[in-house]
């Protein structure tokens, strides 16, 4: 039995990720060192968004306090 690697033709990965167009922060939070983290709605889920150092915003996996605790408020916890 030999083993392949599956090869695509095309880089699907690229063509779902989202674009720095579409990300547009709805509220500003101050994560305390001077850094802005944005929060936007997306199909009724909140998506936390860092600046990049050009200036778009990309979706971040890491949410700061601040930003949960606005989470928190704005979700009516």
């Amino acid at each position: 039995m030999a083993i392949t690697q599956n090869r695509f033709t095309e880089n699907y990965a690229d063509a779902e990720r989202p674009t720095s167009e579409l990300w547009h922060p709805e509220w500003l939070v101050d994560d305390g060192n001077e850094v802005q983290i944005g929060i936007v709605m997306d199909d009724g889920c909140y998506v936390v968004l860092a600046q990049t150092h050009i200036g778009h915003w990309r979706p971040i996996t890491h949410i700061p306090v601040e930003a949960a605790k606005m989470i928190g408020r704005l979700a009516g916890c």
